[in-house]
C-alpha cells in the first residue's frame, strides 16, 4: 500500500448567499461581508411587505373611487339594469381572480398537484357560496309568499273559494 497526502479544497464562488457561511473555508476567518446576511434579508422582507401594503392600499383607493363614480352615475340616471350588469361583471372578475390566485398559490406550494387541489377547493368553496345564496333567496321568497297570503286573507281577498272570502 502506498502512502500519500490527499488534499480536499473547497472553493467559494458565485454571487448568491445560499450555502455560504460567515466563516471563510479557506482561511478560517470570519467574513464581515456575509455575517450581516440575516439582517439584510430581514430589511428586504420589511421593505417588500411595506411595498405590498402600499400597492394594496392604492389599488383599493382606485377601485373604491371608480365604484363610487359608477354607482353615482347609475343612481342619477336610474339605470338599475346597467348597475346589475356591472355588478355581475365585477363578481365574475372577482371570482376568476380568486380562482387564479388559488391555482397559482397551489402550484407554488405543491406543483401541478397542488394547483389542481387548490383550484378544486376554490371551485367547491364558490359552489357552496352559490348554494347558500340560492337557499337564502328561496327562504326569503317563501316568507314573502306566506306574508302576502296572510295579508290577502286579512283583507278579505279569496284565492281558492270564489266569492265566499276564505282560503281553504
Amino acid at each position: 500500500m502506498a502512502q500519500g497526502d490527499i488534499t480536499i479544497r473547497i472553493k467559494s464562488g458565485g454571487t448568491g448567499t445560499i450555502g455560504k457561511t460567515a466563516i471563510n473555508s479557506e482561511t478560517g476567518k470570519t467574513e464581515t461581508q456575509t455575517a450581516n446576511i440575516p439582517q439584510v434579508n430581514a430589511s428586504n422582507i420589511v421593505k417588500l411587505a411595506t411595498a405590498r401594503s402600499t400597492i394594496s392600499y392604492v389599488k383599493n383607493l382606485v377601485v373604491d373611487s371608480a365604484e363610487y363614480a359608477i354607482n353615482r352615475n347609475f343612481q342619477l340616471t336610474d339605470d338599475y339594469i346597467g348597475k346589475r350588469n356591472v355588478s355581475i361583471a365585477l363578481n365574475i372578475v372577482h371570482r376568476s381572480t380568486q380562482l387564479g390566485m388559488s391555482i397559482a398559490t397551489g402550484f407554488m406550494i405543491g406543483g401541478p398537484v397542488g394547483a389542481v387541489a387548490m383550484g378544486s377547493l376554490n371551485i367547491a368553496s364558490q359552489g357552496l357560496g352559490v348554494f347558500k345564496a340560492i337557499d337564502q333567496q328561496n327562504i326569503k321568497l317563501a316568507q314573502l309568499d306566506e306574508q302576502l297570503g296572510f295579508t290577502r286573507e286579512r283583507a278579505g281577498y279569496s284565492l281558492t273559494d270564489g266569492s265566499v272570502g276564505r282560503n281553504l
